[in-house]
C-alpha cells in the first residue's frame, strides 16, 4: 500500500491577511506539543477562549481574552492571522462553543483541548489556513468538533485525537451535509474572489490512534469530501445508521494498519455526487473493517486492500467496488462481495448494484441453514465474448466458498444494471462453462450442484433498476458467467 501524500503544496497566489505573519509549525513537534503551545504569540495573533460572556457563542466578544471575535468581519475568502485556542472556560468548566448557522469564519488555525467542544451549525463554515506553510489545527484528546451540516475547509492540517462528528441537518426543509474541502472557492469559483483564498487543492485530516471519526446517520447525515481533501486514519471510524461519505475526484482516504472501520447501517462510502464535484475518490484499506447491523453497507469507490486484511461481517452485508475482495469472515445469514453505488436514492445505497461501466455485481453469503461461520472470497475476471453462442454480460465471477457438506450452506447473488438494453429478462447462468437453466434444476440438491432459485427485477428491464439472480449450493472454486 502506498503512503498518503502528507506534503501539501500551494501556488503563490496572494493571500489577504491582516496583522502579523504566522509562524510555521515544525512537523516533528506537531503531534507532541501541549494544548495551544505551538504558535508563537510574538509573531501571530493568538485569541483564547475565556467564556466570560454567554459562555457558548463564538460571536460573543466577551467570550474571548481579546474581547474580539476571531474574524468578526467574516469576509469571504479573506483569512485572518488569528490562531484560536478553545480550552477550559473561566472557572475551569469545559465549554461547548457554537458557531451559529450560516456564519463563516476564516482563521489561520484552531486548537480545541482540555475537554472543550466546538459545534459548527448548519450552513456555517470554519476555514483554517494561510499562504505557504500554515499552522496545524487540533482536536485534542477528550475534546470534540462537530460539523452539523457545516463546512470545514482550508489548508491547515487538522489532527484529531479526540472526536470529530459528521452529521446532517435541515435549513428551510432542505437536507444539508457536512463538507470537508480545501478551498472556499469550491463553493463560489468566481475568479474575482478566489485569488484571496488559500489555493484550491490539498488539505489533510488525520485521525490519530486515539482519535474517533463518527459519521452519524441517525436521521440522515454524512459528509462530502472535495478539492483533493485527504483523510488519513490511524484510529477509529464509525459509520452509524445511514451515515455516509461522498468521495469526489482527487480525494483520498487511507485506513492505516492498526486502524478500525465499522459499518452498522445502510450507509457507506459513495462516489461523489454533490457540490458539482466529479466522481470518484479512492480508498486504501490497510486496517480492520467490520459490518454489524441490518441492511447492506456499500463502499462504492475504488478500494485497494493491504495484505492480510480479512473483513468481518457479523450482521447484514457489505460490498466493495473493485474486481476482487479479500477473503471475508461471514456469520450465518450475512453477505459479502463487490459492487458499487451507481444510484443513491434518499442518500442510501441499500445494495451493491451494478453500473454501466461494470454491469455485473455479486454478493456471496451464508444462509440460515448454513454453517455458523464461513470464509468466502470472490473475484471478477475477464470473460470470453461469447459462451456457446450467448453474448456474455459483465465478467466471470470466481468463487472460493466453504466446503461444508450442508446443503444450501452458501448462496451467490448476481446483480445486473437493467438500464442496459442488451440485458434480457432471463439471462443464462454458466458454471465452469456449462449452462444452468434458471429455476428448472431445483431438484438438484446433491453436494456441489447448483440452482438458480429466484430472479427479481426491481423495475422493467429497460428502465432503472437491477435484475438479481440468486444461486444456491455454491461449488468451491467455481467460475460463474452470465450471458443473454
Amino acid at each position: 500500500m502506498r503512503s498518503i501524500n502528507r506534503s501539501l503544496s500551494f501556488v503563490a497566489a496572494p493571500l489577504l491577511l491582516t496583522g502579523g505573519m504566522l509562524a510555521g509549525v515544525d512537523a516533528a513537534t506537531a503531534s507532541t506539543g501541549t494544548f495551544c503551545s505551538e504558535v508563537d504569540p510574538g509573531t501571530s495573533s493568538v485569541i483564547t477562549w475565556t467564556g466570560q460572556g454567554d459562555g457558548a457563542s463564538w460571536d460573543d466578544a466577551d467570550n474571548w481574552d481579546s474581547n474580539t471575535v476571531p474574524d468578526a468581519s467574516q469576509i469571504d475568502y479573506i483569512y485572518q492571522p488569528d490562531y484560536v485556542c478553545i480550552g477550559k472556560s473561566h472557572g475551569g468548566t469545559k465549554p461547548d462553543v457554537t458557531i451559529a448557522k450560516g456564519d463563516r469564519y476564516h482563521v489561520a488555525g484552531i486548537d480545541i483541548g482540555d475537554g472543550a467542544s466546538l459545534t459548527i451549525g448548519a450552513g456555517a463554515g470554519l476555514f483554517l489556513g494561510a499562504q505557504g506553510d500554515p499552522p496545524r489545527s487540533y482536536v485534542r484528546s477528550d475534546s470534540g468538533l462537530t460539523l452539523d451540516a457545516a463546512v470545514l475547509g482550508g489548508n491547515s492540517p487538522v489532527e484529531v485525537s479526540g472526536t470529530m462528528h459528521w452529521t446532517g441537518d435541515r435549513i428551510s426543509g432542505k437536507k444539508l451535509y457536512a463538507t470537508q474541502t480545501s478551498s472556499e472557492c469550491v463553493f463560489d469559483p468566481d475568479p474575482d474572489h478566489c485569488p484571496g483564498d488559500t489555493t484550491p487543492g490539498g488539505g489533510l485530516t488525520t485521525i490519530t490512534p486515539d482519535g474517533l471519526l463518527l459519521i452519524d446517520g441517525s436521521s440522515f447525515g454524512g459528509a462530502v469530501l472535495g478539492d483533493q481533501r485527504e483523510v488519513d486514519n490511524s484510529g477509529t471510524v464509525e459509520f452509524t445508521k445511514s451515515g455516509f461519505v461522498d468521495m469526489n475526484s482527487g480525494t483520498t482516504w487511507v485506513n492505516e494498519a492498526g486502524s478500525s472501520t465499522s459499518f452498522s447501517g445502510d450507509g457507506g462510502i459513495y462516489e461523489g455526487s454533490r457540490e458539482g464535484y466529479p466522481a470518484a475518490g479512492t480508498l486504501e484499506q490497510d486496517g480492520a473493517v467490520s459490518r454489524d447491523g441490518n441492511g447492506t453497507a456499500v463502499v462504492g469507490v475504488p478500494t485497494a486492500f493491504g495484505s492480510g486484511i480479512k473483513p468481518k461481517v457479523r450482521h447484514g452485508g457489505i460490498g466493495f467496488n473493485g474486481h476482487a475482495v479479500p477473503k471475508g469472515k461471514l456469520r450465518r445469514g450475512t453477505t459479502y462481495g463487490f459492487g458499487s453505488c451507481e444510484q443513491v436514492k434518499a442518500n442510501l445505497c441499500h445494495d451493491a448494484v451494478a453500473t454501466t461501466d461494470d454491469p455485473q455485481a455479486a454478493l456471496l453469503g451464508t444462509s440460515t441453514a448454513g454453517p455458523k461461520k464461513s470464509n468466502v472470497k470472490l473475484s471478477l475476471h475477464k470473460a470470453p465474448k461469447k459462451l456457446k453462442g450467448h453474448k456474455v454480460i459483465g465478467k466471470e465471477v470466481r468463487v472460493t466458498a466453504p466446503t461444508e457438506k450442508t446443503t444450501h450452506s452458501t448462496h451467490l447473488t448476481f446483480a445486473f444494471d437493467s438500464t442496459l438494453r442488451h440485458i434480457t429478462k432471463h439471462p443464462t447462468v454458466f458454471r465452469d462453462g456449462k449452462a444452468i437453466t434458471l429455476c428448472k434444476d431445483a431438484g438438484l440438491t446433491a453436494k456441489n450442484t447448483s440452482c438458480a432459485i429466484s430472479e427479481k427485477i426491481g423495475k422493467k428491464a429497460d428502465t432503472k433498476g437491477d435484475l438479481t439472480v440468486i444461486v444456491i449450493s455454491i461449488q468451491p472454486d467455481a467460475t460463474w458467467t452470465v450471458a443473454k
